[in-house]
């Protein structure tokens, strides 16, 4: 199951470390994010936006989980 947030990881080349770096988590965090199976906290929501170009609400839902992505016809 792909999510917005994994496809713009691949789509803008974002590297997990990277990123987690950036936000001083872990590399398993980020890869929870990525799938889904874990919230991203409130006080890295908008920093991972940033980082991606995107809004909060475009990659996340209330809950803080990755929206999945849009199926490809």
């Amino acid at each position: 199951m792909r999510t917005k947030l994994d496809d713009l990881f691949r789509r803008r080349g974002v590297k997990n470390i990277q990123l987690a770096r950036s936000l001083g988590v872990s590399e398993i965090a980020i890869s929870a994010w990525k799938r889904g199976r874990l919230s991203v906290p409130q006080k890295h929501r908008k920093a991972l936006a940033k980082a991606l170009g995107v809004e909060v609400e475009e990659i996340l839902d209330g809950r803080g989980l990755a929206k999945l992505a849009e199926r490809q016809p």
